[in-house]
C-alpha cells in the first residue's frame, strides 16, 4: 500500500515512521501469534513541478525492495 504525506519534511517523515514501526512492535509483543507482522518501506519526496505519480511510487517502490532485501 501506499501512504502520502501532504507537506511532510523529512522530520515528519522520520516521526510517523518511527510512531509506525512502534505500534508494529507493541502489537507484535501484544498479539502472540507465534509470528511478528514485519513490513519494508521505500519513500520519495516531491516538491512539485514535473513528474509523474506513475515515476514517484516506481521509485518508491524500487526502494522497497532494496530495503526489503537489506532485512534478509
Amino acid at each position: 500500500f501506499a501512504v502520502l504525506l501532504g507537506d511532510a519534511d523529512d522530520a515528519t517523515l522520520d516521526l510517523v515512521l518511527s510512531r509506525f514501526s512502534e505500534a508494529v512492535r507493541q502489537y507484535n509483543a501484544s498479539a502472540k501469534r507465534g509470528y511478528d507482522l514485519a513490513y519494508s518501506v521505500g519513500h520519495v519526496t516531491h516538491s512539485g513541478g514535473k513528474g509523474s505519480i506513475e515515476a514517484l511510487l516506481a521509485e518508491a517502490d524500487a526502494l522497497m525492495y532494496e530495503n526489503k532485501l537489506g532485512k534478509r
